[in-house]
């Protein structure tokens, strides 16, 4: 599969990811243009989602079982991804931006007591490994080479917690839209 992407800070590294994760939960890297921002990746086949699952348990314990492969190797030392502490830093302050920006929409101790939280949750992480960040149902997909293959990494180096928010906050179609 042939994958062309525009450049940007959160993909940036996703062939180094791929390499890293050796094929283990994750599709193979065949090949990679960094200069045209090219990646040959393994095919998925027969390439359902994790969408498609109906039952939210089954899919939630799908999509741990493919992190917890994603994270069985430590970074490397010198690695190139971005780390969550130093995202987390940058948040704070956007989050303070913004809700001077949104005319002050709730009590200022809301944002002060965010931002200590994650400044306390970046300095505190106990472990880290290299992140999926964005493990939501249609980045994880049926293969032949294993049953479920994560595609589509945004890697970032950070406790593993952080990435089980976008799975278990994904089941968007369990959501009662009024149809």
């Amino acid at each position: 599969m042939l994958k062309l992407s525009f450049p940007d800070e959160e993909s940036a590294h996703e062939a180094d990811a791929l390499v890293h994760w050796r094929g283990e939960g994750a599709v193979r890297l065949l090949e990679v243009n960094r200069e045209r921002n090219a990646l040959l990746i393994e095919r998925a086949e027969p390439g359902t989602s994790l969408w498609e699952v109906a039952n939210d348990e089954e899919a939630t314990l799908t999509a741990a079982s493919v992190l917890r492969r994603l994270w069985l190797r430590p970074p490397p030392d010198g690695h190139p991804f971005r780390l969550l502490a130093d995202d987390a830093e940058r948040w704070t302050s956007q989050l303070r931006s913004d809700w001077e920006t949104l005319g002050r929409p709730f009590e200022r101790r809301l944002v002060d007591a965010a931002a200590a939280s994650a400044r306390e949750l970046a300095r505190s992480q106990p472990k880290v490994a290299v992140c999926h960040q964005d493990l939501q149902g249609s980045n994880v997909l049926t293969a032949q080479r294993e049953p479920w293959l994560a595609i589509d990494p945004k890697p970032i180096v950070g406790e593993p917690a952080f990435d089980v928010a976008s799975p278990l906050s994904d089941r968007r179609w369990s959501i009662d839209r009024g149809d």
